[in-house]
């Protein structure tokens, strides 16, 4: 009777302490992003995605990547429903991108020329 009362109460402490590892790993690494003030999504370092500011954050804890409108550039949330919409109305955020492109492609003409 002993012996099993024994198992069982360390069974249950490995349980526990597994559990609590799991919780602790399944946490977003706030180091990996970079919190964007206005409007205040999170965007991850290497993969550029963006992220919920307000769930990534304790005590939700959950990377959700935002979504786009159709049509709009207004992101969402899927989980929490929280809006992000840009100062600029989301232009910088694709303007961005084509002006690098616009540049490479003027400075490789220019090679040619």
């Amino acid at each position: 009777m002993g012996k099993m009362l024994y198992i069982g109460v360390l069974t249950s402490i490995a349980l526990i302490f597994s559990l609590v590892i799991i919780w602790w790993k399944s946490k977003p690494n706030l180091k990996h992003y970079e919190h964007i003030e206005y409007p205040g999504w999170y965007i991850h370092k290497k993969t550029n995605k963006k992220f919920c500011g307000k769930c990534i954050r304790p005590p939700t804890n959950n990377e959700i990547p935002l979504s786009v409108y159709k049509g709009t550039k207004d992101w969402h949330c899927i989980s929490c429903g929280e809006k992000y919409i840009p100062k600029d109305g989301g232009d910088s955020l694709f303007l961005d991108e084509e002006q690098k492109l616009v540049d490479k492609l003027n400075s490789e003409l220019e090679r040619y020329s």
